[in-house]
């Protein structure tokens, strides 16, 4: 299981995984499917995605197994006896709520939702065990027997400060062709310079500090800084960095709950159609990012 908070890359780097793994015959073929924005039958929905991508195009419980749900499970059984195959099972926080939201839950949700979560749990249990099949969750929450074995389980963490450095270089292009945007001061040298020989600072090292100092206000976070590519294209790092500072101040005058759940960022979403987005009540992608954004460089 690769477990982390949203946006630190849980995904991208399960499905790079899964597409190594096949690259490097380790694995003949990969299958992914999500349990997000799933609402009901989700064991069945995973039963369907998974057919649909080794079974036949379409596949469907209802369809093609008369709504038998034993059937559609030994189909997938079946086909995955034939290869050896990676499966994974993307956002597994979807259906496991955390426990600030367990305790204002009603006994009778919570109920429904751990016997969804069983049947998910039981599926996979059972797939796993068909042919030469291993299988990989995502998750922001730990996700419990018998998945829940600590070797099995690997943290991921923000970014290494250098390393998100080099992204956002990559980004300005700086590394390879030294044409950032005019904000960053670069020289067009495609380096950067420790210092001149009179021991000013070089334009080059000006840029750096730019790009150090956008990626310390975001603490290095994954996905923000991929979504701010755009905006780093057009705009170049400092005026990037002060527009994130104005977003971030009209964010903790919409949200002041914001301040107080710094260590949940998804769960003190202002927009109203979050809460009925998924089942548990987390903020949908945009307020997630924008709450997510604030609450990093408030701290």
């Amino acid at each position: 299981m690769i477990r982390g908070q949203g946006g630190e890359g849980k995904t991208a780097l399960a499905a790079e995984f899964a597409r190594w793994m096949v690259r490097s015959h380790q694995m003949r073929r990969a299958a992914f499917v999500s349990v997000e924005g799933l609402e009901k039958n989700i064991a069945e929905s995973i039963l369907d995605n998974l057919g649909h991508q080794l079974v036949k195009p379409g596949f469907s419980t209802q369809a093609d197994c008369k709504g038998d749900f034993e059937k559609a499970q030994q189909e997938i059984e079946r086909v995955l006896r034939e290869q050896p195959t990676l499966l994974v099972v993307d956002n597994m926080e979807s259906v496991l709520l955390p426990e600030f939201l367990e305790r204002d839950t009603p006994a009778a949700l919570s109920e429904e939702s751990r016997k969804e979560l069983q049947a998910i749990l039981d599926v996979c249990e059972r797939l796993v065990k068909a042919g030469d099949t291993r299988l990989i969750f995502t998750s922001r929450e730990a996700v419990p027997a018998p998945f829940a074995a600590e070797k099995q389980r690997r943290e991921l963490r923000h970014l290494h400060r250098e390393d998100a450095v080099k992204l956002v270089e990559r980004v300005l292009n700086t590394s390879a062709t030294g044409s950032a945007s005019a904000d960053t001061g670069s020289t067009g040298s495609g380096r950067v310079s420790t210092g001149t020989a009179s021991g000013t600072r070089s334009p080059d090292d000006a840029a750096t500090e730019e790009i150090e100092q956008l990626v310390d206000a975001v603490h290095c976070h994954a996905r923000t800084l991929a979504l701010l590519a755009p905006t780093l294209r057009s705009r170049g790092v400092e005026k990037t960095r002060t527009s994130l500072v104005e977003l971030w101040r009209r964010w903790s005058r919409r949200s002041p709950a914001a301040g107080r759940n710094r260590s949940s960022p998804a769960s003190s979403c202002p927009c109203a159609a979050c809460r009925r987005q998924t089942r548990t009540g987390r903020a949908c992608s945009a307020c997630f990012m924008a709450e997510s954004i604030w609450t990093r460089f408030a701290r």
